[in-house]
């Protein structure tokens, strides 16, 4: 029995002296990464809205205990984990009228919840364990309240909620042979505390050993430099960069405390009064979300009084979403100041179709000299100015940080070099730079203008730009700046340098994808944030968009879907982009930057720039991976997005490898594998979509409903780390469990959680550990209902093998071809014709195609009773390949092809 050490308790897979940024170029496949949220079944925008979109409805006093006595009211299930697990991610975008809603952890079976609090004691009291960095409210998180406590799970935890709202929480699932210990009360991750607060620091614990490369160099525009050749097996450890060109001007967040009122506030203020011009200048937040949330005027008019002399109306308009800070003037006329020293101003709210007047900071400006300044909510300041303010209004928040818009010029100015100069880095002489990104997202402060932000792995301090992921390469890599812009620059850096001690299984090169998309408002198709193939692991998002129609912002509605391994269903489907983000309602309260992620660069036309590290979360795949948005609510609004994916990736590993199928409903493929269902099982026939399917394609497949067990035999190969089942389901049907054995060994139970009555075809994944399947060329999988849900359902079940050594070499190295078939012409320019004397008795029979470097590109199942068999090669590029055909237990042969153009 593995067990996890749980004395580092956020850390519990790494050594006590490691960070998170030390281990983020690190390979630990030892968990499924899932979420479960409240996206709409149906492919619209009704996030969170229908009940339909819980998990389950329990009467209250039943959760745990069916056989209980219903205390009254129901409970909502909105989470429902089960083995070995740790949630570490979960929150809600609730209005603030929905903080009295109570949420109630049941772990292990219990049947009185371990946490029940109310979302207004979880997010806003915040006492106990519930405290910042790691828990965030609306005001913290700009629009969403947020966890990042880890709750880890030993068998089961279902969390309940008593009312609606968007949800999301995301865990890992551990292999079954994992010994978790469950979350206790009163403990304090003050670990991950320390690290999230670290943020701008140095992350990992290498300082000292670090040899760095550091100069200062003009790039002139349209020309490269390379700026560091490195050699041996070395790691990156740190990029650092400033470029003396940029302006920061306007990038300094300013703080004020301020409030609304809906009545008057009277203050005194010195002037000159033989001045010939003075102006009364109202600092204020020109969010037009921060008076009313659901209702959103767009001005507010104050009536001024000198002297309790009416002078004049004032309209402030507030309809700005970024950069809320404005200084409004309003300009007194001589009559009411001339030759006086001081003045009492009255501004009283006019009207009941503006919004409520916010106050931040006053001053009186006389011949452009300031006369005078007060500070609200300042108690100094506000006494010696006798402020007196009637019908305050509460706010969220009192005190805010926020910046200034910038002047057109500089920012259009910064925007050409943050977004036209480029990073490049090669690794091992590669024929492609693993590394190639602008300098805005590389550093992930954003391109549009410049900003201030620091995370844990990238940020600036002042106009120094720092990128702590590590980078490893085991011969050469070099570094190149590229000035694309308009301008000539200098720049300052350091490329700070460390021991590679990795190997490439341990492993993968840091990689970017650089993507960008204008899509048009007819655009049905979702935004692409990345998609690559071989064994890696997912590890940031920073991504930019904007709006052209100013009507109504609603780009941000799009879900974001990640796709791992050939699941066709996204094991990760949220419900809007900013919720990805750790953000709400577009970050109604402006820009922010946390440890691991933030919006730090606004801008008119909706824009928004973001980022999201998962250092603590990372996403780990073996086959391929696939990243999307969805652009909108009904795809109505032309975006321009710009994104950048961090991940370390080995492109040429092959080790997962689809060693067996069994189509349920097809007698043959039953028979082959020893397949058996009782007798108390109903056949289904459907033509319906894909859960998460974007573009309504419908599949029609069939199967069972099961209400007992099924049984069947699966090949695999014996050289294994573990074997990857995934079953095809029909997710109509709630809640579907079944305890799992293999080779009458019981390993837990299987949970697909919720239901989907719209899109009902789901795929979802168990791990088999290697303690059950090491050396073992099949195993007999069974599976028996459980009596907590009515059917246990499948199509289709794929077994994929967790190979030792690439699948390439695997094959290649047995240097055989069975004389059972051919293959030809060899070489070829288009087609591949694969004839078999028969098709070994009818038995699954797959071939597998890999390009010279290891990496899979075409893999297919020859179907029925075929003799001959198309291979189409129109789509692969002139070089050599190697087919693997595999039949049961066994590969069959291997031969080398040519493909010529």
């Amino acid at each position: 029995m593995k067990r996890i050490l749980l004395l580092c308790y956020c850390f519990p897979f790494f050594a006590f002296s490691q960070t998170l940024m030390d281990n983020a170029p690190k390979f630990l496949h030892n968990y499924i990464y899932y979420n479960q949220t409240s996206y709409d079944r149906n492919m619209g925008n009704q996030d969170g809205v229908p009940d339909s979109y819980f998990l389950d409805t329990i009467p209250s006093g039943l959760v745990n205990n069916p056989n209980g006595t219903p205390t009254g009211g129901v409970e909502y299930v909105v989470s429902h984990i089960k083995g070995p697990s740790v949630l570490f991610r979960w929150g809600f975008g609730l209005s603030t009228l929905s903080h009295e809603a109570r949420l109630k952890f049941y772990f292990d079976g219990e049947t009185v919840p371990r946490i029940s609090n109310t979302l207004n004691e979880i997010f806003n009291i915040q006492q106990g364990i519930f405290q910042p960095p790691l828990l965030l409210n609306l005001a913290q998180s700009s629009g969403a309240m947020a966890s990042f406590i880890p709750f880890f799970i030993n068998k089961d935890l279902i969390i309940t909620s008593n009312a609606g709202g968007f949800y999301q929480f995301n865990y890992k699932k551990f292999s079954t042979d994992t010994s978790v210990t469950t979350w206790q009360p009163n403990v304090t991750d003050s670990v991950l505390i320390n690290e999230f607060n670290n943020k701008g620091n140095y992350p990992k614990s290498n300082l000292a050993s670090l040899q760095t490369v550091q100069n200062q160099t003009t790039i002139a525009s349209g020309t490269t430099q390379t700026i560091a050749n490195l050699s041996g097996a070395k790691s990156i450890e740190q990029f650092k960069l400033s470029i003396n060109e940029l302006d920061f001007s306007y990038a300094e967040r300013k703080v004020f405390s301020g409030q609304q009122f809906a009545g008057t506030s009277a203050f005194n203020m010195k002037v000159n009064g033989q001045a010939n011009n003075v102006q009364l200048i109202l600092t204020c937040n020109k969010n037009w979300e921060l008076a009313n949330i659901v209702t959103k005027p767009t001005f507010f008019r104050l009536a001024v009084y000198v002297d309790n002399i009416f002078v004049g109306l004032w309209t402030v308009y507030t309809d700005r979403d970024y950069h809320f800070w404005s200084d409004e003037v309003f300009t007194i006329p001589k009559f009411y100041y001339n030759n006086k020293s001081n003045i009492r101003i009255k501004l009283q709210k006019f009207g009941t179709d503006g919004k409520n007047p916010n106050e931040y900071y006053y001053k009186l400006k006389c011949d452009n000299i300031i006369t005078d300044s007060l500070a609200v909510l300042d108690a100094a300041s506000e006494a010696s100015h006798n402020k007196v303010t009637t019908a305050i209004v509460p706010a969220i928040p009192q005190t805010q940080s926020e910046r200034y818009i910038t002047p057109e010029n500089i920012k259009l100015f910064n925007k050409d070099i943050l977004k036209n100069t480029f990073i490049k880095i090669t690794f091992d002489n590669a024929s492609q730079a693993q590394v190639y990104a602008p300098l805005g997202l590389f550093f992930g402060t954003g391109f549009n203008d410049a900003a201030y932000m620091q995370s844990l792995p990238c940020g600036n301090i002042g106009k120094e730009y720092y990128n702590y992921f590590s980078m490893p390469f085991w011969n050469n890599a070099k570094v190149e700046l590229i000035n694309n812009s308009n301008s000539n620059i200098t720049v300052s850096y350091n490329v700070g340098t460390a021991n590679n001690n990795s190997s490439k299984k341990e492993t993968g090169y840091f990689t970017t994808q650089l993507n960008s998309a204008v899509k048009a408002a007819n655009d049905i198709t979702s935004y692409l944030i990345c998609a690559t193939q071989g064994k890696g692991k997912y590890v940031g998002t920073i991504l930019e968009a904007h709006q052209e129609d100013m009507t109504k912002f609603a780009w941000m509605e799009g879900d974001d879907r990640v796709y791992i391994d050939d699941i066709a269903t996204p094991l990760i489907h949220g419900t809007g982009t900013e919720d990805y983000f750790n953000g709400g309602f577009y970050f109604y309260t402006g820009e922010v930057d946390f440890a691991q992620s933030g919006m730090c660069n606004a801008d008119n036309n909706y824009y928004r720039a973001m980022y999201r590290y998962h250092l603590y979360d990372p996403i780990y795949f073996r086959k391929n991976f696939q990243f999307w948005f969805e652009k909108g609510k009904s795809n109505e609004k032309q975006t321009t997005y710009n994104s950048l994916a961090l991940f370390y990736l080995q492109p040429n590993d092959s080790t997962y490898f689809l060693s067996d199928e069994l189509n349920v409903g097809n007698t043959t493929s039953e028979t082959a594998h020893q397949y058996t269902n009782t007798n108390n099982k109903i056949y289904i026939n459907k033509n319906q979509r894909y859960e998460g399917e974007a573009f309504n394609t419908y599949l029609s497949k069939d199967g069972y409903l099961s209400q007992d067990s099924v049984s069947f035999v699966a090949t695999i190969l014996p050289n294994n780390e573990g074997v990857q089942l995934q079953r095809t389901m029909d997710y109509t049907y709630r809640n579907q469990e079944a305890a799992l054995y293999v080779d009458g060994v019981y390993l837990g139970n299987w949970l697909t959680a919720g239901s989907n009555g719209f899109n009902v075809w789901r795929d979802d994944v168990f791990f088999i550990p290697k303690t059950y399947t090491a050396g073992k060329s099949s195993i007999t999988i069974k599976l028996v209902k459980s009596n907590n849900c009515q059917y246990w359902t499948a199509t289709d079940y794929k077994v994929y093998t967790l190979l030792t050594e690439n699948i390439v070499s695997t094959a290649i190295n047995q240097n055989k071809l069975d004389n059972k078939f051919s293959i030809y012409p060899n070489p070829t320019s288009n087609i591949l014709y694969l004839n078999t004397a028969y098709m070994y008795d009818n038995q699954p029979t797959h071939y597998t195609l890999f390009n010279q470097n290891g990496q899979l590109v075409k893999q297919e199942k020859l179907l029925g009773t075929l003799f001959n068999y198309t291979i189409d090669v129109n789509d692969l590029a002139s070089g050599q390949y190697h087919l693997v055909l595999q039949q049961q237990n066994k590969i069959v042969g291997s031969k080398k092809i040519t493909v010529i153009k």
